[in-house]
């Protein structure tokens, strides 16, 4: 371990061990100056990351265990691949992706229902293991953030996220919201829909930058998860 961190400067690293098993090592990144005013101050996100971990550990709740940590680093155990890494392989079974999508959505709805945030619950930071995901990278996690408004921007972030991917984007987002609304706290998906009405100038906003960057994902789900939100039917 002490040879990977003196080779290892950056953010991740997967490391095999002697029994064939991978865990990740985590660091905080070395920014430049500019990267540091875009991405803020890697050591506070780390610390953010490891205080979140433990916290939901605490709390029973499906994150990566820390196996070993330092004043700067942490590792943890390979939890299976990622949400997005799933999505992106043409050869990933379907039955497994809906399955995964339906635990993403159902996991969500009980770390809010247990009063917890994740911050940024982007797919790639969440790891399907064949059976349930777990989630990771908690550099967003703020403790004190809870509540239905709170808990229906971690499900925009999150419909926003797979709606920009074309790979049965529509169908995974509707597996992934039937689960949390089936054990969402209450109000939260009320929250949502105010919140999408309230971001509608977005979509005439956006419309001019969408034609000049016909190939940025992340524009154009902008219209597509508004509209998402609002078929819901949210009684």
């Amino acid at each position: 371990m002490s040879l990977a961190l003196e080779e290892h400067s950056g953010r991740i690293k997967a490391l095999e061990l002697l029994d064939g098993s991978r865990v990740w090592l985590k660091r905080a990144e070395e920014l430049s100056p500019r990267l540091r005013v875009l991405k803020g101050d890697a050591a506070k996100g780390l610390e953010r990351d490891r205080t979140g971990l433990r916290l939901l550990a605490g709390a029973g709740l499906p994150v990566a265990p820390i196996l070993l940590e330092g004043t700067d680093y942490f590792v943890t155990p390979d939890l299976g691949r990622t949400l997005h890494a799933m999505i992106l392989d043409p050869e990933t079974d379907r039955a497994d992706l809906l399955a995964a999508f339906a635990s993403a959505g159902a996991t969500l709805a009980e770390l809010h229902n247990s009063g917890f945030c994740h911050g940024r619950p982007a797919m790639r930071d969440i790891c399907w293991d064949g059976k349930r995901v777990h989630f990771i990278d908690l550099e967003c996690f703020r403790p004190g953030k809870s509540g239905p408004k709170a808990y229906s921007k971690d499900l925009l972030i999150l419909l926003h996220n797979i709606l920009s991917r074309n790979r049965d984007s529509r169908v995974l987002a509707d597996e992934m919201i039937r689960t949390y609304r089936e054990a969402a706290p209450p109000g939260v998906l009320q929250h949502l829909r105010v919140r999408a009405m309230s971001l509608s100038w977005l979509i005439p906003l956006t419309a001019p930058v969408r034609r000049l960057k016909p190939s940025s994902r992340e524009l154009h789900a902008v219209p597509a998860t508004l509209q998402f939100i609002w078929g819901l039917g949210i009684a």
